[in-house]
C-alpha cells in the first residue's frame, strides 16, 4: 500500500513552525545580549543609551511572547501538549506572575494588589508551568488594557471544594456583542485592537485550553469602559488536602 503523502497544508504548517522556532532562538539571543549591554557588562553606557536599549528589549519581549503564543496554540490544536501534573501551590504561581509583571505595572503606574482568603491554601494537582502561563496571559491582558493610574487586583479564595482565582482590572472592558467570541483563536475585541494594535489573539484561546486540561473552569464578567474580572476555578483533590494536613496547614477561614 502506498504511503499517504502529507498535504500541502501540513507541509506549510511544519515550515511555519520551524521558522517560528528559529526566529524565537534569534530573538532570545538578542534579548540577552541587549540585557548585558544594559547592565554595563561591556562598559558604562549613558542614561539615554540605556533608555533606548530598554525600549528595544520591551519590543523584543513582545515579539517573543507573540511567537510563544502561536507555538502554544499550534501544539494545542495538534493535540501535542503533554501535561506534567504534580502537587503545586496556586499562591506561589500568583506571586511569581505578579513579580514578573511588576516592572510593567510600575511603568504604567498601575497599582497591583493580591488579596487572599485567611488560612493556607492546599496544594492541588496541576501542571504548574502551564497554569503559570495561563495566569500570566490573563494578568498581562489586565495590565495591557488598563489605562495608566488604574488598578489590577488578584483575589485567591478557598471554599473547601475549589480554589478560585479572580483577576479584576479597571480597564476598557469587553463590548457586550463580542463576549461570546473572546476565547476564539485569533479573536481580539475591537476596543482592544484600537487601544493596542500588537497582539496575536491566541492568548485566551491557549489559557482556556490549559485551564480545562487541568480540570479547571474559566469565565469572566465585564462591562465596556468599566473593567473586567476573569475567574479561574480548580477543584481541591484529596491529594492536595492530604498534603496540606501533613504540613499542619489550617484551611479554615
Amino acid at each position: 500500500m502506498d504511503k499517504k503523502k502529507p498535504s500541502k497544508k501540513t507541509e506549510i504548517d511544519s515550515t511555519v513552525l520551524l521558522f517560528a522556532h528559529q526566529v524565537k532562538s534569534g530573538l532570545t539571543a538578542i534579548k540577552w545580549s541587549l540585557k548585558m549591554i544594559c547592565n554595563d557588562d561591556f562598559g558604562k553606557i549613558t542614561k539615554e543609551q540605556k533608555d533606548i536599549i530598554e525600549k528595544t528589549i520591551g519590543k523584543n519581549e513582545a515579539l517573543l511572547s507573540l511567537i510563544n503564543n502561536l507555538l502554544h496554540a499550534s501544539a494545542i490544536e495538534d493535540g501535542k501538549y503533554l501535561y506534567d501534573k504534580s502537587l503545586a501551590s496556586i499562591e506561589n504561581i500568583i506571586e511569581y506572575v505578579m513579580d514578573y509583571s511588576k516592572e510593567e505595572a510600575t511603568r504604567k503606574k498601575i497599582k497591583i494588589e493580591f488579596k487572599k482568603s485567611e488560612g493556607n491554601m492546599p496544594k492541588i494537582m496541576l501542571d504548574k508551568e502551564m497554569v503559570k502561563l495561563a495566569v500570566q496571559n490573563i494578568f498581562d491582558n489586565a495590565l495591557k488594557y488598563t489605562p495608566a493610574n488604574g488598578e489590577v487586583t488578584i483575589f485567591l479564595r478557598n471554599d473547601k471544594k475549589n480554589i478560585e482565582i479572580q483577576v479584576q482590572d479597571s480597564g476598557i472592558g469587553i463590548p457586550e456583542n463580542q463576549k461570546d467570541k473572546l476565547f476564539n483563536r485569533f479573536f481580539r475585541a475591537t476596543n482592544a485592537v484600537k487601544m493596542n494594535s500588537e497582539g496575536s489573539g491566541v492568548g485566551l484561546f491557549i489559557t482556556k485550553n490549559i485551564i480545562e486540561a487541568n480540570n479547571g473552569k474559566i469565565w469572566f464578567e465585564s462591562e465596556a469602559h468599566k473593567g473586567t474580572s476573569f475567574y479561574i476555578s480548580f477543584p481541591i483533590n484529596s491529594d492536595g488536602i492530604e498534603q496540606s494536613q501533613e504540613k499542619g496547614y489550617n484551611n479554615k477561614k
